[in-house]
C-alpha cells in the first residue's frame, strides 16, 4: 500500500481504473493478469514490461465495461487435449496420463514415442531405520490408473482439463492448465492421502536422452548421472533438488519445476518427482490428510542455460501481483525499478539495509557456472560500491557510474556488495 501511494496513477483518459502491478524479481517481466475491478467483476489485461524489483501502473475499464481485446488466441480445450499458442497437450482420460506434449516453438515432442507423462506410481516404502527420513523400496510398485470426474473448461485466461485419480484409500485431483501465452504446462494437485509406508511419485518418459539430469541446489546447480555405473552412483536412487530439475542435450530439453517437492530420481530417460510419503515413526500419521501442490513441465530449445530455466522457475513460483489503486499523483511516476541486473545468469537474491549503517546490502549469485561480468542498476545515484563479506565488512571497491556498478563473478560465486547511496 505504501508503494502504491507513491505511484502516479492518474489516468491518461477518462473512464479507466488504475491497477498497480508489482514485480518481486530482479528482471523485467510481462504476463496476462486477472484483477477485480468491482464486486463480482474481474478483468483480464496484459501487463507488459513490468520493471525489475519494481512496479508499473496500468489502466483497465471500469466495472461493467467490455473485456479488453487481445491479439493472441485464447487457449482451447477438447475431449482429450488442451492447447495454447506454445503447446499442445494430449491426455489419456481413461488413466490420467499425458500422451503428448508438443512444443510448437521448438517443433519438438517433449515425451518419447509411446512414452507417457504425469504417470502416478505408488511404491512400497519401508526403511530399516529412520522411517521419516530414509526411503526403503520393498519392490512393491503400482500405477494409479482409476480415474473419475473428468472436467473441461476454458476462458480468456487458461484452458483446463481435470480429473480425480484413485488408489487405495487415497485420491489425487489434478487439473492440467495451459495459460494464455504460457510456454509450460501447469499441473495443480489436491490430494487426500491415507496410506501407510507408501511413496507416491509422478514420472515423465522424456523425448530427450542425456547421461545426467541437472538439479537446482542452494545458490547453484548439480548434475547427477541417469545411468549409474559405480556403487556410489547406484546408491543415489533418490536425490535432492530444489525448485527444478532438467534433462537436456545441446538442442532440446525439458525442465520440471516444483513449488514444494524436493525429491527426484532419473534413470534412462525417465524423470520422476516424489510427491508424498507415509512413514509411521516418529509421527504415526505423518503426511496423512489433505495436500495442495503444483508442478510444471517446461519444454525448451537448447539446454537449461539457453532456456533460462532459473528465471522461468522463479517466475512460476513468484508471480506478478496486481492491486487496484485510487487515482493520484506520485513521486515514483507510472513505473519504477529499485534494482536490476543485466546478465541473465546472474541473480540479485537479496536487498537489505546494512546492520550498522545506512548503506544498502546486495547479494548476487552466478547461476550458470560461467565467469561473467554484470552491471547492476539501482534507482538512486551511487556514491560507492564495495565488495563485502557476510559480516558486511567492506572490501575492494567496484567501478561506479551514476546509478550503476559493475562486478566480475566467478562460476557459481555468491557475492555481497555494500552500496553507499549518493544523498
Amino acid at each position: 500500500a505504501g508503494l502504491r501511494a507513491r505511484m502516479d496513477t492518474r489516468s491518461p483518459r477518462g473512464g479507466l481504473v488504475p491497477v498497480v502491478v508489482f514485480n518481486p524479481l530482479p528482471w523485467t517481466r510481462s504476463a496476462f493478469l486477472r484483477t477485480a475491478r468491482g464486486e463480482g467483476d474481474t478483468v483480464l489485461f496484459s501487463a507488459r514490461e513490468v520493471p525489475a524489483l519494481g512496479a508499473k501502473v496500468f489502466w483497465v475499464p471500469r466495472a461493467g465495461s467490455p473485456p479488453i481485446a487481445s491479439p493472441l488466441l485464447a487457449p482451447t480445450v477438447g475431449a482429450t487435449w488442451i492447447e495454447n499458442v506454445a503447446l499442445r497437450v494430449e491426455v489419456d482420460t481413461a488413466n490420467g496420463t499425458i500422451t503428448r506434449i508438443y512444443d510448437k516453438l521448438s517443433r519438438r515432442e517433449a515425451l518419447a514415442p509411446g512414452g507417457h507423462g504425469n504417470v502416478l506410481e505408488v511404491f512400497g516404502d519401508l526403511p530399516r531405520t529412520w522411517d521419516a527420513w530414509d526411503i526403503g523400496y520393498t519392490g512393491e510398485r503400482s500405477e494409479v490408473t482409476q480415474v473419475s470426474g473428468v472436467t473441461r473448461s476454458a476462458d480468456a485466461t487458461e484452458a483446463r482439463l481435470g480429473f480425480t485419480r484413485h488408489w487405495g484409500a487415497s485420491a489425487v485431483t489434478q487439473e492440467l492448465v495451459l495459460g494464455r501465452e504460457s510456454p509450460f504446462l501447469e499441473v495443480r494437485n489436491e490430494a487426500e492421502w491415507h496410506e501407510t509406508h507408501k511413496l507416491l511419485k509422478v514420472g515423465f518418459t522424456l523425448g530427450v536422452r542425456a547421461d545426467s539430469a541437472t538439479y537446482a541446489i542452494p545458490y547453484g546447480t548439480i548434475g547427477r548421472s541417469g545411468t549409474p555405473r559405480t556403487q556410489a552412483e547406484r546408491a543415489k536412487y533418490e536425490v535432492p533438488g530444489q525448485r527444478w530439475a532438467d534433462v537436456s542435450d545441446s538442442a532440446f530439453g525439458v525442465s520440471v519445476v516444483t513449488d514444494s517437492k524436493y525429491g527426484w530420481d532419473y534413470h534412462g530417460n525417465v524423470l520422476r518427482l516424489s510427491l508424498l510419503r507415509a512413514p509411521t515413526w516418529p509421527d504415526s500419521v505423518a503426511d496423512r490428510g489433505h495436500h495442495a501442490f503444483r508442478f510444471t513441465i517446461y519444454p525448451h530449445a537448447g539446454d537449461w542455460r539457453a532456456a533460462g530455466t532459473v528465471r522461468r522457475a522463479a517466475e512460476i513460483t513468484t508471480p506478478l501481483l496486481a492491486a487496484l489503486e485510487l487515482a493520484h499523483a506520485g513521486s515514483l511516476g507510472h513505473a519504477t525499478s529499485f534494482a536490476s541486473v543485466d546478465v541473465p545468469g546472474v541473480e540479485l537474491t537479496a536487498v537489505k539495509r546494512a546492520e550498522d549503517s545506512e548503506a544498502i546490502v546486495l547479494r548476487l549469485v552466478e547461476w550458470n557456472g560461467q565467469t561473467q561480468t554484470a552491471t547492476v542498476t539501482l534507482r538512486e545515484p551511487i556514491r560507492s560500491a564495495r565488495r563485502a563479506n557476510l559480516l558486511e565488512d567492506a572490501g575492494d571497491s567496484l567501478p561506479v557510474t551514476g546509478r550503476t556498478f559493475r562486478i566480475a563473478l566467478r562460476a557459481y560465486e555468491i557475492a555481497t556488495v555494500l552500496v553507499e547511496p549518493l544523498r
